[in-house]
């Protein structure tokens, strides 16, 4: 048996219970001693229905939630929504951008850089800054280029 979470359904948690049978390969060529059932909307060794994920995908993407406010909303992690909304997003933007016609750079630092005293030099060197920097379209409201 089978847990896997979906969507509510009238504002009420939805608790699906999938007895799902177990399939056995007799045949020496076969790769899988063992498997169980699966179907298109509960794809195999997966515990959330595609619902519940295109939902977590969709609110970040055309909703305007976060990450993190997907994930609390939906009940579920934030890599499950990251994924999710990574999904969304290819099928949603175009494979390749317009033309750029005004290329600006986003430089932003993240977390806070390491210092080590270097002896030989007598001075602080940084060992780890972490910076990420995003190329970004001004001109034809692209946003942040991947």
């Amino acid at each position: 048996m089978t847990r896997p979470r979906d969507l509510p359904v009238g504002g009420r948690p939805t608790r699906l219970r999938w007895y799902k049978r177990r399939w056995r390969c007799d045949e020496p060529g076969c790769r899988r001693a063992s498997f169980t059932e699966a179907v298109a909307a509960v794809p195999a060794r997966k515990r959330l229905t595609t619902r519940l994920r295109s939902a977590a995908g969709a609110a970040v993407g055309d909703g305007g939630r976060t990450i993190v406010q997907s994930a609390r909303d939906h009940d579920v992690s934030w890599p499950v929504v990251a994924a999710a909304f990574t999904t969304h997003a290819a099928a949603v933007l175009p494979d390749q951008p317009q033309p750029v016609q005004v290329l600006g750079i986003d430089e932003v630092r993240r977390g806070r850089a390491k210092w080590e005293f270097d002896e030989a030099t007598q001075s602080w060197q940084t060992v780890v800054d972490r910076r990420h920097v995003g190329f970004v379209d001004l001109s034809a409201g692209q946003g942040l280029l991947r």
